[in-house]
Order: C-alpha cells, then sequence, then structure tokens
C-alpha cells in the first residue's frame, strides 16, 4: 500500500518510463480485428517503428518481425448484463491476466514488469 504522497512519491519519471511512449498489445483490437483466430496472421505496426507479424495457434500469438516472442492469451466470461466474454493476455514475465502489454526492449509484458507508470499521475497538478 502507497503511503503518503502515492506508490510514486520521490521517483522523477521520464517519458521513456511512461506507458504511453511504447508500443502496446490491447488484446480487444487484436479480437475485433480477426488476429486471435486460430491460424490468423496479421501484421502490425505501431507509431514508434516498431513492426511484428502476429500468428494465433493454440491460445498463444507467435510474434516474428521486430519483436520474437510466444504470449498465452484467454478469454474471460462476462456474466453481468449481455454475457459474452472479454480477452485477455498473460504477461510472459509474471502470468498476470492483463488486457494490454507493452513493449520493453523488443519483448512485450504488462506495465508492472515494464516497470512503466501512466502519464496522467504524474501531470503537474
Amino acid at each position: 500500500m502507497a503511503g503518503i504522497g502515492g506508490a510514486t512519491s520521490g521517483h522523477t519519471w521520464r517519458d521513456h518510463d511512461l506507458v504511453e511512449n511504447h508500443a502496446r498489445l490491447n488484446a480487444a483490437l487484436l479480437r475485433q480485428t480477426g488476429a486471435l483466430c486460430e491460424g490468423a496472421v496479421t501484421q502490425w505496426q505501431w507509431a514508434n517503428g516498431v513492426k511484428a507479424y502476429v500468428r494465433a495457434a493454440h491460445g498463444k500469438i507467435f510474434l516474428t518481425g521486430d519483436c520474437v516472442q510466444s504470449i498465452r492469451f484467454g478469454a474471460i466470461p462476462l456474466t453481468l448484463m449481455h454475457g459474452g466474454e472479454r480477452m485477455r493476455f498473460f504477461c510472459p514475465v509474471c502470468g498476470r491476466g492483463c488486457y494490454y502489454l507493452s513493449e520493453k526492449e523488443s519483448k512485450f509484458a504488462c506495465r508492472q514488469c515494464c516497470g512503466y507508470d501512466w502519464q496522467c499521475r504524474h501531470r503537474k497538478r
């Protein structure tokens, strides 16, 4: 639990430490575009120039190109109101379920494992 000043008190956050400044994999977006369908192969390019081919098979996505990695994904059932399910990744470092994975040194992991924080938490108020 964070004490007075919050979890990031005393730490100077550079632009490079902020999640918004890195490529991210978005589980919902990949599902929407069909990239998580068994056997699908899609190409992705982020604003920072990182490129990757994404291939889905056996509950994993396989990245090739600038990033070479395999990442597990799965669905969470939604029981409220409309039902359905929501896709999420499992962080390759800690195994935590997340909707987004961020790129650090050509590998994707959850925000916490990358050591990133949200820009909005560091605005001068």
